[in-house]
This record gives structure tokens, C-alpha cells and sequence, in this order.
């Protein structure tokens, strides 16, 4: 399985992003003949604490999904509730560790598949400023 996911937030506030989330999943099984690939779309929102050196966050998404198995195409939404921080080793990129819920609902043809995942991610996160005068 290859998964990644890309953000990117605008603050409207001191902490607080609003902004969009897009995600791209592709898993091939030999053992089970399943091949699947997702891509989802969707907002998002997080709220970043200033402590110290380090940024804690918390985030809220969703996602529309589309996807195709086999001769099987679908779509459904993803809720995505996160937790983690945000440890800048320069002025504007910083290591981002987040842990989250995933809940996905999926539909194709007359049947309808819901999934819930825990997982741990490890990113980079790059910032673009804007120096007011």
C-alpha cells in the first residue's frame, strides 16, 4: 500500500487554519486479487498551540472519495479526526507527527462499506510567510 496525503491551510487567526486536505491511496494485493486506488478531496481545519519551541494541533477533515477495484468504481466521504505536533527546525519548515481516526464510508453499486482506521504519520511541513510592514 502506498498512501500520501498534502495539506495546505491558510490562518485566519493566531493558531487557527482553515484550509484543504487531498489524499491519494493505491494498495495491490496478490494474495486477495484486490487492487484498489483512492484519491479524496475535501476541507480542513486545525487549531496549532503555541508552547515553548513546539506547535501541538489538533485537525478536522473531510474528504470526498473516489475510487476504482477492478471493474468496480465507487465514491464515498472520509472523516478524519488528528492530533500531533509541529517541531520547526528551520523559519519555515518543521517535522509534523500526528496521530489520527480515519472513518470511511464507501458505496458501489448497492452496497455500501464502512471502515475505521487508527494510524500514526510522520511528515514535513513547509510554511510561506508574509512579512507585514
Amino acid at each position: 500500500t502506498i498512501e500520501g496525503t498534502s495539506s495546505i491551510l491558510g490562518f485566519i487567526s493566531k493558531g487557527l487554519g482553515i484550509g484543504s486536505d487531498f489524499h491519494i491511496r493505491h494498495m495491490d494485493e496478490e494474495k486477495s486479487e484486490l487492487s484498489l486506488t483512492q484519491i479524496g478531496l475535501g476541507p480542513k481545519v486545525a487549531y496549532f498551540f503555541h508552547i515553548a519551541k513546539i506547535y501541538p494541533f489538533l485537525s478536522f477533515g473531510s474528504h470526498y472519495l473516489n475510487y476504482t477495484s477492478g471493474p468496480v468504481i465507487g465514491d464515498g466521504f472520509r472523516l478524519k479526526f488528528t492530533g500531533g505536533i509541529c517541531v520547526p527546525f528551520s523559519f519555515n519548515a518543521a517535522i509534523l507527527i500526528e496521530a489520527g481516526y480515519l472513518y470511511d464510508k464507501l458505496y458501489y453499486s448497492s452496497t455500501s462499506l464502512s471502515q475505521g482506521t487508527i494510524y500514526l504519520g510522520l511528515g514535513i511541513g513547509g510554511f510561506i510567510t508574509q512579512n507585514k510592514r
